[in-house]
């Protein structure tokens, strides 16, 4: 999970630029840098949440298949968000043009 929120974190940096070069090239050019951006900084916060609030879960309840299968669940959702906002932005974007 961490790899995947600090590969998040990288990708945010090079958007950011992106979007930054693409508004001083011209500024009335749709810009899906800034829209992925968003969707990527919203997906880094749940996914952050998840990995700083999993420690605290109190799983003395759970088997340990019970937890496995619930951490596989909250990494899974999370994917899922980041695939489908990028994916969405995109579509939308392009389909401006």
């Amino acid at each position: 999970m961490k790899k995947v929120i600090d590969y998040i974190h990288s990708l945010r940096l090079k958007l950011e630029e992106y979007g930054d070069w693409l508004e001083r090239y011209n500024r009335n050019f749709p810009n899906a840098f800034n829209m992925i951006f968003n969707d990527l900084t919203l997906t880094l916060e749940f996914l952050d949440y998840y990995y700083r609030s999993w420690p605290s879960l109190d799983v003395s309840a759970f088997s340990a298949k019970d937890v496995e299968r619930k951490r596989k669940e909250k990494i899974g959702r999370g994917l899922c968000r980041l695939l489908s906002g990028s994916l969405s932005t995109l579509y939308h974007r392009w389909n401006f043009l």
